[in-house]
C-alpha cells in the first residue's frame, strides 16, 4: 500500500497586517512547506472587482496602529508563481490615514486562501454564511457579513474539502451564544453539505477564527455536523487551553475568553499533527495541521 501524503494547512488571522513586517517574514517561512494557507482579517485594493498584484505594501495609520490596506495584493504578487490566490471580500471601507492624510477608498476586508499549485484542485469558491456584502446591522457595533471560502482537492485517491471562515464579532458579546451565531453555524454546515455533495468530497476539514468560546452551543452545533457527518474538534482533542497570543487585549470582551480559533475534521480524516504558531505575527495564534 502506498504511503499517504500528509496535507499541511495553516489557518490564520492576519490581524489586518498590524504586525506587517513580522507577518510577511513569518508567512514566507510557512509557505515554503504549506499546501494551503487560509487567512482572515485581510485588506485588499480591488480594481473593477479584481485583485491585482502590487509589490509595495501600503499602510494607513488608525487609532490602534497601522493597517496594511493592500495585504492581499502583496501576497498575490509574491506568491502567484507557486500558489493560486483567491480573495473573498466581506465589506469595504475608506481609510483616512491619520499620519499622512492619504485616503484609501473602497478598501475591502475579508478572507484569502493561497493554494499550492502542486495540488490537484477540483473546485474553489465562497459563500456568505451571514448577511450579504457590505451588510450592516442595526447599529455600528453589530456584526458585519461573513464569508466561508473553500477548496476541494484530490489527493491520496480521495477528495478533500478544506474551508475556513471568520466568525461573527459582536460588540458586548464577542464570543458567546446568540441567535446570529446559531444562524451562522447552520449556514456553515449547509455550505459544507452542498459543496461536498456537488464535488464528491468525502473528507472535510474546516477552521479559522470562529470568535466562539469553547463552551458555546454554536460551536457544539458545528461539532455535531449534518446528516451522518460529524466533526472532531482538534483544539479539544489536543487539550489546547487557549488560542490567543500575548498581543491579544481583552477589548470589549466580557467573556475574557482565550479561545477563538479552531480546526474541525470529519471522522474519516486522520489528524497527524497540530501546532500553534505565529505568536509574534498576530493577536491570534495560528493553527497548523497535517492531515490525511
Amino acid at each position: 500500500m502506498l504511503k499517504k501524503r500528509k496535507i499541511k494547512v495553516l489557518f490564520a488571522n492576519f490581524w489586518q497586517g498590524r504586525k506587517a513586517d513580522v507577518h510577511l517574514q513569518y508567512l514566507e517561512k510557512q509557505l515554503q512547506t504549506a499546501d494551503i494557507v487560509f487567512g482572515s482579517e485581510v485588506e485588499a485594493q480591488m480594481t473593477g472587482g479584481m485583485l491585482e498584484a502590487e509589490k509595495h505594501p501600503l499602510y494607513a495609520r488608525v487609532h490602534d496602529g497601522k493597517v496594511m490596506v493592500n495585504q492581499a495584493n502583496v501576497l498575490f504578487e509574491r506568491y502567484r508563481e507557486n500558489f493560486h490566490c483567491e480573495y473573498a471580500g466581506e465589506n469595504e471601507r475608506t481609510y483616512d490615514c491619520r499620519a499622512t492624510g492619504n485616503i484609501f477608498e473602497r478598501t475591502q476586508y475579508g478572507n484569502i486562501m493561497l493554494i499550492s499549485k502542486r495540488l490537484k484542485v477540483i473546485a474553489t469558491g465562497s459563500a456568505f454564511i451571514f448577511g450579504t456584502f457590505a451588510y450592516r446591522g442595526p447599529d455600528k457595533h453589530f456584526a458585519s457579513p461573513r464569508v466561508l471560502q473553500y477548496v476541494v482537492i484530490e489527493e491520496n485517491g480521495e477528495r478533500y474539502l478544506f474551508a475556513h471562515f471568520h466568525g461573527l464579532w459582536i460588540y458586548g458579546n464577542t464570543k458567546g451564544d446568540c441567535p446570529e451565531r446559531d444562524e451562522q453555524s447552520a449556514q456553515v454546515l449547509e455550505a459544507l453539505r452542498l459543496v461536498s455533495a456537488e464535488t464528491g468530497a468525502t473528507r472535510i476539514i474546516f477552521g479559522g477564527d470562529f470568535n466562539l468560546d469553547i463552551t458555546t452551543r454554536a460551536l457544539q452545533t458545528l461539532e455535531e455536523g449534518y446528516g451522518d457527518v460529524q466533526f472532531n474538534n482538534a483544539i479539544k482533542a489536543k487539550g489546547i487551553t487557549g488560542t490567543r497570543s500575548r498581543l491579544y487585549r481583552n477589548f470589549a470582551d466580557p467573556q475574557h475568553s482565550n479561545f477563538a480559533d479552531y480546526v474541525m475534521y470529519s471522522l474519516n480524516v486522520t489528524l497527524h499533527k497540530l501546532r500553534l504558531c505565529g505568536a509574534r505575527a498576530s493577536d491570534h495564534l495560528h493553527v497548523l495541521v497535517e492531515v490525511t
